[in-house]
């Protein structure tokens, strides 16, 4: 997907997160050619820190828990990945598909939403029913102003960005 965005908007900078190490190696590998595609390995998170990943037998849907010591992967947040880059930036659009991550994101560290012209996310509610994962990102989102569209699995939340700086695509 990374590789798709880089060819689509040339001029923004990607930023491709991957805690799982191995998915990391073959990311790193796959966009090696493309000049504005940056891959971190580690997660994204409403809090910076560590998380351990869990694979679940399928190297897609590897799933990330917090970590209280540095035994993991760091987990960035989306306002220090969006720092990364040395000049005024606006973030276009953020992909998130994180396994159940979704209420630890959006729990602290929401500024990010209000600088986002559009967040495709893929909530995990139907993966892990009673947990209501995505209950923090409801509430952060849909009072933000955005229209809110329905793509298959992934919710997709839109809104015009007036803002002209060159774009940062998040994806995790």
């Amino acid at each position: 997907m990374a590789l798709w965005f880089a060819k689509t908007f040339p001029e923004a900078k990607i930023f491709a997160l991957e805690p799982e190490p191995a998915n990391a190696e073959i990311c790193r590998l796959n966009v090696a050619a493309a000049r504005n595609i940056v891959v971190l390995e580690g997660a994204i998170a409403g809090q910076p820190g560590f998380v351990k990943v869990k694979n679940t037998g399928a190297s897609w849907a590897a799933q990330t828990i917090p970590s209280e010591a540095n035994d993991g992967v760091t987990a960035h947040t989306i306002a220090d990945v969006v720092a990364m880059i040395n000049k005024p930036s606006a973030l276009f659009i953020v992909k998130i598909d994180i396994e159940n991550f979704e209420a630890k994101l959006f729990a602290h560290d929401t500024g990010w939403i209000n600088q986002a012209a559009c967040i495709f996310i893929e909530p995990h509610d139907w993966l892990f029913p009673g947990r209501k994962t995505s209950r923090s990102m409801q509430r952060a989102l849909f009072d933000a102003g955005f229209e809110m569209l329905l793509r298959g699995e992934n919710l997709i939340f839109v809104r015009e960005n007036e803002d002209l700086r060159p774009p940062v695509l998040l994806l995790d």
